[in-house]
């Protein structure tokens, strides 16, 4: 037998952390600390400028519809994460902080839907819990903290899912379709849409399914009241997919899908669902609760049988989505962090079940799992965040080629008399566009009246050396990439300055 005591709703709401404005104030502490603090420090890195030179493009000039980097059409993702540090620049500035607050806000919204969807399904004492598994899940903090695509296409998927979730929830509960659940989905449809395309469409619709079998619902109705939900959601997407049509060049830059798939060793693509679960820890431990028959005895005839179904809708649709990405011949655990999105609601319906009752054995395993108490996870997950914002992200921040690029501005600016001024460039922007940024930047903010700069993309530019007369370049020479040796009789013998970027050497030269 298991306690059997079941807390009244006076009881439940006695513990001060199971209000909501309390919950909700200190997941927005947790989430203002791990995605506030330090984020300008450093410069851009990796692929960060990649999303944040034609958000700024855009703010300079237009491009809003068809993206350019460095005056190349640019098409390998929508034009949401554009858009979104668009927004945040203009109230931050064109600078580090203008740039990742749009992933601090999508992460930190990420963190209060799962906080506030927790509660509805299961319970005032869910909604902190959940909303702090989100906000301290490591693996969000890089992509939380960086000008990159996934937080926002992580928040739309979140959204597009436990609106899904809600929808059958509230037909199973009332028998009546959901309105919350509906305009969630909506929206959340459009953002992960505009974020990455069709790359999180696979987890709403592994949620859906999970939620017709899981949950005893009118399915008919359930699927179609979300079908609806996602047609209006995808409308502005189509519509945005037309206008671009008209616009588009033939020579934009773009990435099929299939790029990333069967394209890892097939080992790794067989230990993707181990290690999409591993990444997703601590709070992937939660998805054990929902199973097994303690877990059924502890919800029968209760209220808790709802909840029950909902917490397993929502695992099995994190299994149905890995299993779908398998499928595809996906090995990067990254592509499965939307899925990572249904995880932090099932650490709410785990605490909230360890309080209203579990039978002896599942207490006990709570308790291991809790590390003996509620405030130990997350002074430890706190305590990991200050260790990787120091050992891990600041080496990486470190790595940026912004001095690079104001070295090369500088050693350009000795060089030139007269304008204008073209730099061309192809592997440079692949490998690190932030030295392009920074040049750019550099320059414009030192030529008063001298000579305007453009930079330009040319893809392919050491096998069509035609397109490069009368421009200065900007090309690798290194183990990676060789570019200089193909345009020998297109350059000057010496180059004007070589500076090395993390792995890469970037060297400028005049065009003959």
């Amino acid at each position: 037998m298991y306690r059997r005591h079941r807390m009244s709703d006076a009881e439940r709401c006695a513990t001060w952390w199971t209000r909501a404005p309390w919950a909700l104030a200190i997941t927005l502490a947790a989430c203002a600390v791990v995605y506030g603090f330090a984020l300008g420090a450093g410069g851009l890195a990796n692929s960060e400028a990649h999303r944040v030179a034609p958000a700024w493009a855009m703010l300079d000039g237009g491009g809003w519809i068809v993206p350019k980097l460095f005056e190349q059409e640019y098409l390998r993702k929508p034009p949401g994460a554009p858009w979104s540090i668009a927004a945040t620049s203009l109230v931050f500035g064109q600078n580090a902080v203008g740039a990742r607050a749009a992933s601090a806000i999508a992460a930190t919204l990420t963190a209060l839907i799962a906080a506030g969807f927790s509660r509805r399904w299961f319970g005032p004492a869910a909604m902190l819990p959940a909303g702090l598994a989100a906000a301290l899940m490591p693996w969000m903090w890089a992509f939380g903290r960086s000008a990159e695509i996934e937080a926002l296409n992580q928040f739309g998927v979140a959204l597009a899912c436990f609106g899904a979730i809600d929808i059958a929830r509230a037909s199973a509960v009332s028998s009546r379709l959901g309105p919350l659940g509906a305009s969630a989905s909506i929206v959340g449809v459009a953002i992960l849409l505009f974020a990455k395309g069709p790359a999180g469409v696979g987890v709403v619709i592994a949620t859906t399914v999970a939620a017709c079998i899981c949950v005893r619902i009118a399915r008919v109705k359930v699927v179609s009241q979300t079908l609806i939900a996602w047609g209006i959601g995808a409308a502005p997407f189509a519509a945005w997919v037309y206008a671009a049509s008209q616009e588009v060049a033939s020579d934009a830059v773009t990435q099929s899908p299939s790029a990333f798939m069967w394209s890892d060793p097939l080992n790794e693509i067989a230990s993707f669902p181990v290690l999409a679960w591993v990444s997703a820890m601590p709070a992937a431990l939660a998805m054990l609760f929902p199973w097994g028959g303690d877990a059924k005895a502890e919800a029968a005839g209760t209220r808790r049988t709802v909840e029950l179904s909902i917490a397993k809708a929502v695992c099995l649709a994190w299994v149905f989505s890995v299993v779908s990405l398998v499928a595809l011949g996906v090995g990067n655990p990254r592509y499965a962090l939307p899925a990572a999105a249904l995880v932090p609601p099932v650490v709410g319906y785990a605490i909230a079940q360890f309080r209203a009752g579990m039978t002896p054995k599942r207490q006990v395993i709570a308790r291991m799992m809790l590390l003996g108490h509620g405030l130990v996870w997350p002074v430890v997950l706190m305590s990991g965040f200050f260790a990787y914002a120091r050992f891990v992200e600041a080496p990486i921040r470190a790595t940026s080629g912004e001095v690079a690029g104001v070295a090369f501005a500088e050693a350009l600016r000795a060089q030139v008399d007269e304008g204008p001024v073209v730099i061309a460039a192809d592997g440079a922007i692949e490998a690190r566009p932030e030295v392009l940024l920074a040049l750019q930047h550099a320059w414009s903010k030192s030529a008063g009246d001298g000579p305007r700069l453009r930079v330009v993309w040319r893809p392919g530019i050491a096998s069509n050396p035609e397109q490069i007369r009368g421009a200065w370049l900007l090309l690798r020479y290194d183990e990676l990439d060789d570019e200089v040796t193909p345009l020998e009789k297109w350059i000057a013998d010496e180059p004007i300055l070589v500076r090395d970027v993390h792995r890469y050497r970037l060297t400028l030269y005049r065009s003959r």
